[in-house]
């Protein structure tokens, strides 16, 4: 019987040290795989359901995601989409879920990346212009950047800037020069890009 116990905390304490062991290995392979800094989104509801976006992490890793639904047809990918809440708000394992649906299509230069990354930090929502009404039927466009709320312990997205149905832009210098840039990188190099002139 003894023997038994000993045998038994002897395996508890081997167990122990191997999920220990996968945890720091887990969250190794986490902070290398880079944090999430900046998305592009296109939806249209006109004449059916159509959403692209892609992802930018700080490794530079271009992930990409499409969905389009003409008429009546229905999507699990759709359903399955998790939104910010309405201050802008998403958890890290709600990012990392839609993260997770996209695939990779590019990979832009990642010292590049890091350094636009850093601007982040610098964006002011507060700078935002009133939304005007551009188009019809167009659909939004929309240029984004996450950063983190140590308060909330969630991602806040930034809006950058938005064209289509109803345009606005952030006249905050860093956010103009994110833009900026996003819109060269996608039309230059990612090419799975829509933006309206």
């Amino acid at each position: 019987m003894r023997y038994a116990f000993i045998f038994s905390i002897v395996v508890l304490l081997f167990s122990c040290t191997k999920e220990t062991k996968d945890k720091s290995q887990f969250e190794q392979r986490d902070q290398d795989a880079g944090k999430i800094a900046f998305q592009y989104e296109y939806i249209n509801f006109a004449w059916g359901y159509a959403h692209y976006t892609w992802f930018v992490d700080t490794n530079g890793v271009v992930r990409y995601y499409r969905t389009n639904i003409r008429y009546h047809q229905t999507s699990d990918r759709y359903e399955t989409w998790k939104s910010t809440d309405s201050a802008g708000y998403i958890s890290t394992s709600d990012l990392q879920f839609n993260y997770a649906l996209c695939y990779t299509i590019y990979r832009l230069d990642s010292s590049e990346v890091r350094q636009k990354s850093k601007l982040i930090s610098l964006v002011d929502e507060t700078t935002l212009t009133d939304s005007i009404n551009a188009m019809a039927d167009a659909g939004a466009a929309v240029l984004y950047c996450y950063i983190w709320d140590p308060s909330k312990q969630k991602y806040k997205r930034l809006l950058l800037k938005q064209e289509g149905d109803w345009d606005r832009s952030n006249l905050n210098a860093n956010a103009m020069v994110l833009s900026h840039w996003l819109i060269n990188k996608g039309e230059q190099e990612i090419k799975q890009f829509f933006w309206y002139y």
